[in-house]
């Protein structure tokens, strides 16, 4: 389990989070929404370690952040907005062997991970290919890939469809619906209440707090918490609150991955 406990952050004296507590368990999706520089990104950060917290505790999996760094960032894996930020390689395979490779891993434990974890996202065929040659949504899913390498128990991803097409989109869909399957804990920030109703629960903040933390269904259905964060509620979920029926969601969710 990851845990905030009253999680308090600040750049330069301004506060981006305030007393943040929140659990994400394994095997968990859990879609983080809000405004922008509401803190999103932040608490992304705290998960893995790349930032500690000025107050309270990022305890993952029993060891807080600020007594042991490298274990969050085993535990963790981070995949950013933008997949070009994290590809180190021009070949694909050699991309998702980095970070094993980091860790001193053996050269046959270094093969078995890089072809599970293009596996685990569809891109068997891929470990020759340069990564010039790939499609956003290829290059997503590769960075991904490179996160899975490091076999964590979480991976958590910041707006990892904004820049990508439907079909880049559609993939990446399908490849957390599979980390989910594999009792992997995953914590999506999105600006899609369409990608946020797929999610386990919704988790929002504004400046710096969590304002909501509820399952899609009881989200979607307080207007008052919609109208105070600025999100509509998705197509998907009108059309089950005008037929009563979650059939159409499962339809939906079954087409979008």
């Amino acid at each position: 389990m990851i845990e905030l406990r009253g999680v308090s952050y600040a750049y330069k004296g301004r506060r981006a989070l305030g007393g943040v507590s929140l659990k994400v368990d394994k095997g968990e999706h859990v879609a983080l929404i809000g405004p922008n520089a509401s803190g999103k990104t932040t608490l992304a950060m705290m998960m893995n370690a790349l930032l500690i917290p000025d107050e309270g505790d990022c305890i993952v999996d029993g060891v807080s952040t600020k007594d042991d760094v490298m274990h969050a960032r085993k535990a963790v894996g981070m995949v950013f907005q933008d997949p070009e930020s994290q590809i180190v390689s021009r070949r694909v395979g050699d991309d998702v062997a980095f970070g094993p490779i980091n860790i001193g891993l053996s050269p046959g434990e270094i093969e078995i991970r890089v072809k599970e974890a293009l596996a685990a996202v569809g891109m068997e065929g891929f470990i020759d290919r340069e990564v010039s040659g790939l499609s956003g949504g290829r290059k997503q899913l590769l960075a991904i890939a490179g996160a899975l390498a490091m076999r964590p128990s979480y991976v958590v991803m910041d707006e990892p469809t904004s820049l990508l097409d439907g079909r880049g989109r559609e993939a990446v869909g399908r490849a957390i619906t599979n980390l989910k399957k594999a009792g992997i804990g995953i914590t999506v920030i999105t600006h899609d209440m369409a990608e946020a109703l797929q999610a386990d629960r919704i988790v929002a903040l504004m400046d710096g707090r969590v304002v909501s933390d509820a399952r899609p269904q009881a989200f979607f259905s307080d207007e008052a918490a919609m109208a105070r964060i600025g999100v509509e509620p998705p197509y998907a979920f009108k059309l089950l609150q005008a037929t009563g029926t979650h059939a159409i969601v499962d339809e939906v969710s079954r087409t979008c991955r």
